[in-house]
């Protein structure tokens, strides 16, 4: 899997690109889905809502493109963390414009605070996010980073 430019759906103009880039793979869907498990019930345990998503995509080989696809999978898991939503509710709140800002917004606010692979590590200390680390790192050197921060 390639991320050309993370964040970006396919076709979009982007500055940065000085044209259209076409993106073998958006996480722009799975990431939508996400923000509508937390407009739907925001009590739920989000992060175990993306690894269903995650699971649909590298274990069940779904079409995480597919906005009913992406419903199901989203109904389910919330369903299992005992929030259910229907699937119906699920898909109507994924497609309304409301929903599609939200997800803009938290991609606009990961550039701002320095976001440009996954996974990127934050540690809120006082009150402040510092970055521990993006992009792959073993624990080891994470373990370092995050005791250098806590002193």
């Amino acid at each position: 899997m390639t991320w050309l430019l993370w964040g970006t759906p396919p076709g979009i103009q982007t500055p940065q690109s000085g044209g259209t880039i076409q993106t073998p793979f958006s996480v722009l869907h799975v990431c939508r889905a996400v923000v509508t498990a937390r407009i739907l019930r925001p009590e739920a345990d989000l992060l175990e809502v993306f690894r269903a998503f995650q699971h649909a995509f590298y274990v069940g080989a779904l079409d995480t493109t597919n906005s009913l696809v992406l419903a199901e999978v989203g109904s389910r898991a919330l369903e299992e963390l005992g929030h259910p939503v229907s699937v119906d509710e699920f898909l109507a709140t994924y497609k309304k414009r409301s929903t599609i800002d939200e997800a803009a917004t938290d991609f606009a606010t990961s550039r701002v605070m320095g976001v440009s692979s996954f996974p990127t590590l934050f540690l809120k200390k006082d009150g402040t996010l510092r970055r521990v680390g993006a992009g792959y790192a073993h624990v080891d050197e994470l373990e370092k980073h995050l005791a250098a921060m806590a002193t």
